[in-house]
């Protein structure tokens, strides 16, 4: 009875992985012999002769495990036992004839032979479009999908990695179908496909398979999600690859968030999400071999302590700050400025390593002027938030009629002026290594807006010339229109900026403008107050995009303005020059902050 001497025969080859050592050598012999007798009674069926290629490969003769499984395969393309073991030994190019003549049987276990030329379409040609068919059909089918109904089941696993606890293929399979939607710039369907990986596999994804979602995640903006994914991972405390780039992914995550809770006013939390990314960054500093890949690391590092300049400096108080940062001027900075100006410095420190690391690869790597261009764009910046702390702290904006604008306190501190100076040399060295980035052009206007204003204006003309739809360039050139006094052509170029993206400073500039109409009509009461209420609705307008201080100050003062005498106000305001910026592009150039205005 062939029936019952198979069953027999796989009892045996079933106990001889599950026996313990003594009575598997029994198992051993008998389970190979009556596979044999099993295979010679009727040679039409590949159940023998695909247990025969398993009992092989537990002993390690992959030739005739091979030759088994080969057999197997001529009787039954699609046997799921026969198709698994040859895929372990065979590549993903040499088993594609034997998948291809699977695929084309009306099997519902032929999942094996979809899932491998997904695999193929998807690893080997990159063609995701043409991966994502195969890996559906894969999951439709019961070897994949329904596993626990084949009596056989256990013999899909590496019979030499028996300790090993299984991964259900439906989860993989999932993984892998989410990767090629991830790769085609689907992310809602990634998203459903990685949640069904996770119920399929129940929650014991791979560190890989869990990484990727944590960068759809991150590319979608669910940032504290993708946050607390990369911290499961990384729970493990293993230091693979996979967990070096898990670290990079939660820093981008933990920066992206900061942004957020700044909008919020969240300042003390921002702080904390910045400091556990620059220790996830910090961690890896001894990890990385690839000088490419720590230049991405010191990037990223740099741009977290350079975002604390969006922070204000009470945030600082209980932080301590380096002896080396002492001189004559600190002296006259209070001790959380202190504190502030020492963090946002240790960002210059990253930034100069990451141009170290960019020119260790010289001329042998031609994105090296870029590489170089950018760490120099981003070091400028830093730069020149230093200088702006340093200048609020020592009395930027403070009114009265004293002189107290950036220009005024760039001449007035040789420290200040040194920042702005090396914050110029490093825009400058990025220029002349890239000419066509925008971002560079824009750093060098707002640095130079405190020393030459002319020379300034020509640098946010030539951003717009690159590339006309960036909006800090356009803000920046209304801004300094407004300045001056040219307020026909600030409202020119803010209606420019209007039809290039929806920024605060769009309206807060709107409001200031007629502001100073409310004042040219002052004698006239409705004219006045019709403009103070237009201002009014442009500050709620810039509230409504972003919690920007600047608005919320404009749009409180507005109010405050209509109902008080405007012939006995003699007061002035200042607003505060915190937030005024991009807070989204911040470490990419920022905006010029408004001046005082009469009230």
């Amino acid at each position: 009875n062939f029936d019952a001497a198979f069953a027999l025969a796989s009892f045996h080859l079933r106990m001889m992985f599950d026996s313990d050592a003594d009575s598997c050598e029994n198992n051993d012999a008998l389970a190979r012999t009556l596979l044999l007798k099993a295979a010679k009674m009727d040679t039409t069926r590949s159940g023998p002769f695909a247990l025969l290629g398993v009992w092989y490969e537990s002993q390690n003769d992959e030739a005739r495990a091979k030759g088994c499984y080969q057999k197997a395969l001529a009787i039954d393309p699609s046997h799921p036992v026969a198709g698994r073991g040859l895929k372990r030994i065979l590549s993903l190019d040499e088993l594609q004839p034997f998948c291809e003549r699977a695929t084309k049987q009306n099997s519902p276990v032929n999942g094996w032979a979809w899932r491998c030329l997904g695999q193929k379409r998807s690893w080997v040609d990159g063609e995701d479009f043409s991966a994502v068919i195969c890996f559906q059909q894969a999951l439709r089918c019961r070897d994949i999908q329904g596993q626990g109904s084949d009596s056989h089941e256990m013999f899909y696993l590496d019979p030499k990695n028996t300790s090993i606890v299984p991964v259900r293929e439906s989860g993989e399979t999932w993984g892998e179908l989410a990767n090629c939607y991830r790769r085609l710039g689907k992310y809602s369907a990634a998203t459903r496909a990685y949640e069904e990986a996770s119920i399929a596999s129940d929650g014991c994804l791979s560190p890989s398979t869990c990484c990727a979602w944590a960068q759809v995640q991150l590319d979608l903006g669910l940032y504290d999600e993708a946050a607390e994914k990369c911290d499961v991972i990384l729970s493990s405390g293993t230091t693979s690859p996979i967990h070096q780039m898990v670290a990079y992914i939660e820093s981008e995550a933990l920066l992206a968030m900061a942004k957020q809770d700044v909008q919020e006013g969240k300042f003390g939390l921002c702080l904390s999400h910045l400091q556990k990314g620059i220790d996830r960054l910090n961690s890896l500093s001894v990890q990385f071999s690839s000088s490419e890949n720590f230049y991405c690391v010191t990037k990223l590092l740099g741009d977290l302590y350079t975002f604390a300049e969006s922070l204000p400096s009470y945030v600082f108080i209980l932080s301590s700050f380096s002896e080396e940062t002492h001189d004559d001027e600190s002296t006259f900075l209070s001790h959380e400025v202190q504190n502030q100006m020492s963090f946002i410095a240790k960002g210059e420190e990253a930034y100069m390593m990451a141009q170290k690391l960019a020119e260790i690869e010289g001329d042998s790597d031609e994105d090296y002027p870029y590489l170089v261009a950018s760490a120099s764009s981003d070091l400028g910046t830093n730069l020149l938030a230093q200088a702006r702390v340093c200048s609020a702290a020592l009395g930027e904006g403070s009114g009265g009629g004293t002189k107290t604008s950036m220009f005024d306190m760039a001449a007035r501190s040789g420290k200040i002026m040194d920042l702005i100076t090396r914050s110029i040399n490093s825009y400058t060295k990025a220029i002349d290594l890239n000419p066509h980035d925008a971002s560079a052009w824009n750093g060098l206007g707002t640095a130079l807006a405190t020393v030459d204003p002319l020379l300034s204006q020509h640098a946010f003309c030539r951003a717009l010339q690159i590339d006309k739809m960036l909006a800090d360039p356009l803000s920046n050139v209304g801004m300094m229109y407004a300045d001056f006094g040219k307020t026909d052509t600030s409202s020119e170029v803010l209606d420019a900026l209007t039809q290039v993206a929806d920024t605060p400073l769009m309206w807060v500039g709107r409001g200031l403008l007629l502001e100073k109409s409310s004042i040219e009509w002052k004698g006239q009461e409705g004219s006045s107050e019709a403009c103070m209420i237009k201002a009014a609705d442009a500050y709620r307008a810039a509230l409504q995009i972003m919690q920007n201080p600047a608005a919320l100050m404009g749009y409180l003062e507005a109010g405050a303005r209509r109902r008080s005498d405007v012939g006995s106000s003699h007061c002035r305001r200042q607003v505060p020059r915190k937030g005024t910026g991009n807070d989204e592009t911040a470490g990419r150039g920022y905006l010029s902050k408004p001046k005082f205005r009469d009230s």
